[in-house]
């Protein structure tokens, strides 16, 4: 009579630890690059294509906000970004832009001025709350930051240390609960 108990019991277990799973935060994925500088990189700017690195914000807090044309979460969280815009400066990481089969057989300096296209199309559109904007059409560079898709965002302080991210699309409550406070502290030391 044991040997029945022991399946139900197992089976009662792995119920309950896929319930405790389904109840997390499902945007919330752990970073190994919180608290961490962030990678040093060099990428094409959208207004010339010469090349921005993290570099020149030291000394400044400032956010990372990793976004694409094609990414409909981007655009639902871009009034936020226009928000977040007006407090702190804020990085457009342009991310994967032209991920055709066609475009991706290109040469890379031929996939830059499709890319540029595009994402001045949607920043026109849609208003640019960017101080610079940057192009990984590759992925290179957002594989380092650890980057899971589109959106993200990260917060940086003056050393440009990571101390937070954000996976998945901004909200009013994410914005004025968790990234503002902290951007205002950030700023304060």
């Amino acid at each position: 009579m044991k040997k029945f108990y022991i399946p139900i019991v197992l089976f009662g277990i792995l119920v309950a630890i896929l319930y405790y799973g389904m109840r997390k935060e499902a945007s919330f994925l752990p970073s190994p690059l919180v608290g961490k500088e962030i990678p040093v990189f060099s990428l094409p700017r959208l207004e010339d294509h010469e090349k921005w690195t993290p570099k020149v914000m030291l000394g400044q807090v400032w956010i990372l906000n990793v976004w694409a044309s094609w990414c409909t979460p981007c655009r639902q969280e871009h009034p936020m970004v226009l928000q977040l815009s007006k407090q702190v400066p804020v990085l457009g990481f342009n991310y994967k832009e032209l991920q055709s089969p066609a475009n991706l057989k290109l040469p890379l300096e031929d996939q830059l001025p499709l890319a540029k296209s595009s994402a001045q199309l949607w920043l026109t559109r849609y208003q640019n709350p960017y101080f610079e904007t940057v192009f990984d059409l590759k992925g290179s560079v957002g594989i380092e930051l650890g980057i899971y898709g589109v959106p993200e965002t990260y917060v940086l302080d003056k050393s440009n240390i990571i101390r937070y991210k954000q996976v998945g699309e901004l909200t009013p409550e994410i914005l004025e609960k968790t990234i503002l406070p902290l951007v205002a502290k950030l700023k304060q030391s």
